[in-house]
């Protein structure tokens, strides 16, 4: 899936349940959203990009950059989607979405930032390889 396409359903669903969240939050919710994918399917759930080691953690610049203009505020704004979750993992997904759309920014920043994380082993500002994720998400596998 597109990783507008997973900013558009993650900004959505909290809209929808009433917690609209940051673009901090959006970039740490989309990561975890990854790797959870990874784990369960051993597919990643964003096809199209990949993170990028910032300073707060991982970052899809491209969506960073679409709604940076929010700066710290919530983003209010609904927007439709051209791609849907896969069926099998749509209910798990949203659960998730939910869940981490609880957690404070500052908890999703130290989660992301774990020690020996793909985040931990990529060069700032550097592209968090796909082969780090699935050796993330092997550990969780196990």
């Amino acid at each position: 899936m597109k990783a507008e396409n997973v900013a558009r359903h993650v900004i959505n669903y909290c809209i929808g349940i009433e917690n609209p969240i940051s673009n901090l939050q959006l970039q740490k919710i989309m990561y975890f959203m990854d790797i959870y994918n990874l784990i369960r399917t051993r597919k990643r759930l964003i096809t199209d990009e990949n993170f990028s080691a910032w300073d707060y953690g991982p970052v899809i610049e491209s969506i960073y950059k679409k709604y940076s203009f929010y700066a710290s505020n919530p983003i209010n704004v609904y927007e439709e989607t051209s791609e849907e979750f896969d069926d099998n993992m749509r209910g798990e997904l949203y659960g998730y979405i939910d869940k981490l759309s609880n957690m404070y920014a500052s908890d999703l920043v130290k989660k992301s930032h774990e020690k020996n994380s793909p985040w931990d082993k990529t060069k700032k500002y550097g592209i968090i390889s796909p082969d780090l994720l699935e050796e993330y998400a092997n550990r969780y596998r196990k």
